[in-house]
């Protein structure tokens, strides 16, 4: 296996462990709270992860976006898992495997491949950090939440 691709499933695996830490350290009745009605909660992050680690690994395995992606869908699956947190914990750690699981099979010949997003082509080696840093992201996002409700992490 290419050492980059093994480097990210290191990080991958390392940032979905910490990220689902510093969200289990909230509160169950503060996992929803937003500061603003604009805001996003703790668990809308999750669920976002969640949905997004198994949206790319089916992209890692066809290299293609699917054509049938809905906005309005995606978010309506969020505010579902939001509701049901054995079915939102289940797929994070489903999506996240099945991303690592492709991760773990991509051919180092791919990584150049382009795979067409709405927003433009992507490089499959920046596919395959998407769930990294967007993990990262939104575990900076959660914990500013669990300061600002005085959670000590």
């Amino acid at each position: 296996m290419d050492s980059g691709i093994e480097m990210f499933v290191s990080l991958t695996k390392k940032q979905a462990d910490s990220t689902l830490g510093v969200f289990m350290k909230l509160p169950e009745d503060k996992r929803a709270w937003k500061a603003t009605e604009k805001s996003r909660s703790a668990i809308d992050q999750i669920a976002e992860i969640a949905i997004l680690n198994s949206a790319i690994s089916d992209v890692l395995k066809t290299f293609s976006f699917p054509a049938d992606y809905d906005l309005n869908s995606f978010i309506q699956r969020k505010i579902e898992l939001c509701e049901s947190w054995d079915e939102l914990k289940k797929l994070y750690m489903s999506g996240t495997e099945a991303f690592l699981a492709e991760l773990n099979k991509l051919d180092p010949a791919n990584l150049e491949r382009s795979v067409h997003f709405p927003w433009g082509p992507m490089a499959v080696k920046e596919i395959m950090a998407m769930p990294y840093w967007n993990m990262a992201y939104h575990e900076g996002q959660i914990t500013f939440i669990a300061v600002m409700l005085d959670v000590e992490l």
